[in-house]
């Protein structure tokens, strides 16, 4: 699922609202956007607001510079832009989106869930809805609100059952709840919809030791271990090098 900002919008799909002139200083805003010429983009859809009327044509230009302005980290102008797009159409829940990433950006997570919370309650694009329940749930997690991240996957997971990041998430969430028996099954289900995510093989094992010492077991056997070490030795061999992992693998399995 791409969960990126919105992709900018199409030259094909445009070109026809813009007179000659218009058009083509769009297409070079495009080619400069896809080339990573942010700067140039700027620029370049900053002259077209000097000439477009029409507000779907601003809208269009606001937006592109919007995300213009996100690539080179200027979130503040970023707003200000899918801000004025909103105005030209209220109904643009693809901008309110955009202008939450943005706020999510400067880490004014309550600003940004208000706009992303939106998109789940009005937006009927359903790609849109996931990435903006998306991002809730990484805010969530970064403000360690745990259970409404659980609840916000749950939610997800109604719309989209395939997402093998979204058990990830949720299985960390609840690992955060000492709720390990849950957080092994999230990451089961992550590992089973991709075999080779190794973060989610790595944090079942985890889990799996949680669930061993939770229960007071501060000695397991090697025996009890087995399944654990598993979980570590093939996240290692799939690439996985975070340290957690590889001293987890060390001091459980290496004995």
């Amino acid at each position: 699922m791409n969960k990126t900002l919105t992709i900018i919008l199409s030259f094909l799909y445009f070109s026809n609202l813009f007179a000659q002139t218009e058009s083509e200083l769009y297409k070079i805003g495009i080619t400069n956007f896809k080339s990573e010429k942010y700067i140039e983009s700027i620029e370049n859809f900053s002259e077209l607001l000097k000439i477009v009327k029409g507000k779907d044509k601003q809208k269009i230009c606001y937006i592109n510079r919007g995300l213009s302005y996100n690539k080179v980290k200027k979130y503040n102008l970023a707003i200000l832009d899918f801000s004025e797009a909103i105005k030209l159409n209220e109904n643009d829940y693809v901008s309110y989106l955009d202008r939450g990433l943005s706020k999510m950006y400067l880490e004014n997570y309550e600003e940004a869930l208000k706009d992303l919370h939106l998109v789940t309650e009005k937006c009927e694009i359903k790609e849109k809805v996931e990435s903006s329940l998306y991002w809730i749930i990484r805010i969530n997690y970064q403000q360690q609100n745990y259970a409404l991240a659980v609840a916000n996957c749950e939610k997800y997971i109604n719309i989209n059952e395939t997402d093998s990041e979204i058990y990830f998430l949720l299985g960390n969430a609840n690992d955060k709840l000492k709720e390990f028996e849950k957080a092994e099954n999230n990451f089961t289900k992550a590992i089973n919809l991709n075999p080779n995510y190794y973060e989610a093989i790595a944090n079942r094992g985890t889990a799996k030791i949680n669930i061993l010492t939770k229960n007071k077991n501060l000695f397991p056997t090697k025996r009890q271990l087995e399944s654990a070490c598993e979980d570590f030795k093939r996240a290692i061999s799939l690439g996985d090098i975070n340290e957690k992992t590889i001293l987890n693998c060390k001091n459980f399995c290496e004995k």
